[in-house]
């Protein structure tokens, strides 16, 4: 096969490495992708940063299109009819996240996590990991998928009203969808947050379009929701400062941003596209990806995932920009996010199934 002209968005890690074991990459800013810079080339990789629209692709050369993302929300699927992804990918590091910050909220709120009911709203790759997590921590766990229900006609899937009258904690995991049976666009509203008998921590690591903003906030005035963890947000990185400083955690869309997780994304691609011009694929993440080496000793299942992953350290920088410099600090922070590392995989995966232990 000749080798390939490849471009790939710079926010795909170890772009350069792995494509090139398939052709000639070329590696630019995902803000400097467009029709231009694709001229000649026959591949395309991106992250959830660019658009790929009719307007961009029309005319090209371009064969191929992967993201390296779960979500597909920034594909033009009614043009595109095939893009590669990375779904799955990160679902260990979103599903993680989650569990930090509700171990953040046991260990400074005091919030009992054991027998507390976590409602798991879209039971897919990240859904169905954070139950196994939950669960070893001693949570009872309902889930609700309208569109998975419908498909595989799942018997342990309940419904909205079993989520709204048991729920102590709610974890939203739904794709953004803008039209049709299964919208959710502002799923969750008004409407959505008067319906909980009991208040409730929210969670949203998803996406920010589902959640109306103005209606969390007069959700949380109204005592509707008593604490809340947020990464993802509406006109991103244009992100609502209130809600960012009324948030229990706040951080700036990196719930799936672990190292391993982003990784994986790129070899999910990559492997798509040895499929797609019969070349047998060369890479897999031990190839790529070493365990985490130094784990914390600690008896406290919260400060030995801590060592891992500091939730706490992402809100509070977040946190520390004013309103006018939100954009400026979103940015940053997504740009220059650390190598993070997954506790599934390390030597702290064992604690899971531990008491948790606060001293």
């Amino acid at each position: 096969m000749a080798r390939l002209r490849i471009l790939c968005a710079q926010s795909v890690v170890l772009a350069e490495k792995v494509f090139s074991h398939l052709g000639n990459v070329t590696i630019i800013s995902d803000e400097d992708i467009n029709r231009d810079s694709l001229q000649d080339q026959e591949c395309l990789i991106v992250r959830s940063k660019t658009a790929v629209t009719k307007k961009l692709i029309e005319g090209s050369k371009i064969q191929f299109i992967g993201t390296a993302t779960a979500g597909l929300d920034h594909i033009d699927e009614k043009y595109i009819n095939q893009c590669a992804d990375g779904k799955g990918a990160n679902a260990a590091s979103v599903a993680e996240y989650v569990i930090s910050g509700l171990l953040y909220l046991e260990y400074h709120k005091k919030i009992s996590l054991q027998g507390k009911t976590l409602g798991i709203i879209g039971y897919g790759n990240v859904g169905r990991c954070l139950e196994k997590y939950a669960k070893a921590l001693g949570m009872n766990v309902i889930a609700n998928d309208p569109p998975l229900e419908d498909k595989l006609k799942r018997q342990h899937l309940f419904p909205l009203k079993k989520i709204f009258e048991e729920t102590d904690i709610l974890s939203l995991h739904i794709p953004l969808v803008k039209n049709g049976k299964y919208k959710t666009t502002a799923y969750a509203d008004y409407e959505f947050f008067k319906q909980f008998k009991k208040p409730i921590v929210f969670i949203n690591s998803a996406r920010g379009d589902i959640v109306n903003e103005d209606h969390l906030l007069y959700a949380m005035d109204k005592g509707w929701v008593r604490e809340s963890i947020i990464d993802v947000w509406r006109n991103e990185p244009q992100i609502n400062s209130e809600l960012v400083h009324r948030a229990t955690l706040a951080t700036p869309h990196i719930a799936g941003y672990s190292w391993p997780g982003r990784i994986c994304g790129t070899l999910q691609v990559y492997r798509q596209c040895c499929e797609y011009y019969f070349v047998e694929p060369r890479w897999k993440l031990e190839d790529l990806y070493s365990l985490p080496s130094k784990v914390s000793s600690s008896n406290n299942l919260y400060e030995a995932l801590k060592s891992i992953y500091d939730i706490e350290k992402d809100s509070r920088t977040l946190k520390t920009f004013s309103r006018d410099r939100i954009v400026v600090g979103f940015n940053q922070m997504r740009q220059s996010y650390p190598k993070r590392d997954e506790f599934s995989l390390g030597a702290v995966n064992s604690k899971m199934n531990q008491d948790v232990v606060y001293d």
